[in-house]
């Protein structure tokens, strides 16, 4: 089952420090664009339809309808998420959290502002509650000569300044190897 992405960012508002339901890992939340969730919600499911490994349902659910404290207790969400699953019929849940999205101010060439995002994602083994992957992007685009280390990233972008959405689909393709070899079948 896959669970929309939730808005972190919406719960708790801006510039505040939280903590992710499933991992307890820290994030600051920051600005999220008008249907930021829906295009990630897009971009992940073309990612694991690409792959063709699982038959991945989507769990029929308003991710921002959860009670407070299924978001902010860590038992009680996962508690919620294994629910989602034996409803659905699925062995395990994905589920994504969104905690900053904001498009870049400015052109390929040159910002005014850069592209920044901040995701998590989790699968959850649904009969055991047992996290089997997590994963995490936080990322705001640098020049490269504030982080020489980044070559790599740079060249791949084509030295040109992407768009939160490209950054998003970049994080996820990078993010699916591990996911599917975390699969417990």
């Amino acid at each position: 089952m896959v669970v929309p992405f939730i808005d972190m960012s919406a719960i708790f508002g801006n510039d505040a420090s939280v903590r992710g339901p499933a991992t307890h890992q820290v994030f600051v939340t920051g600005t999220v664009d008008a249907g930021a969730r829906e295009r990630l919600d897009g971009v992940l499911r073309q990612e694991l339809s690409r792959r063709q490994v699982l038959n991945w349902s989507a769990a029929a659910l308003d991710p921002n309808a959860l009670p407070a404290e299924a978001i902010i207790q860590h038992d009680t969400h996962i508690k919620a998420l294994c629910d989602i699953g034996v409803a659905g019929g699925g062995e395990v849940v994905l589920a994504g959290y969104l905690y900053t999205f904001e498009d870049r101010r400015g052109s390929d060439y040159g910002v005014e502002s850069p592209a920044s995002i901040a995701i998590e994602l989790v699968m959850i083994q649904v009969n055991t509650g047992q996290l089997i992957w997590r994963k995490r992007y936080d990322e705001q685009q640098q020049p490269l000569s504030n982080n020489l280390m980044a070559i790599g990233r740079f060249l791949k972008r084509k030295g040109r300044w992407v768009s939160a959405l490209e950054m998003a689909r970049q994080a996820i393709d990078e993010m699916m190897p591990e996911l599917m070899n975390a699969l417990p079948y």
